[in-house]
């Protein structure tokens, strides 16, 4: 895994960061990471109103 970009988040809200990272194969653009009541967490952007992509 290799992070290529990471800007800081818009002020307000839960949101600390945006990021890009390029995996096996695959890059993934404006991942969100997000502090949450369960600890820190990365969300994917959505698209047309759902999940664009999930993570375990």
């Amino acid at each position: 895994m290799k992070i290529l970009a990471m800007r800081p988040a818009p002020p307000g809200g839960n949101a600390l960061a945006r990021f890009d990272v390029q995996l096996e194969g695959m890059r993934l653009f404006n991942l969100s990471l997000k502090k949450t009541g369960a600890g820190m967490r990365v969300f994917a952007p959505s698209a047309f109103g759902s999940a664009a992509v999930t993570f375990t």
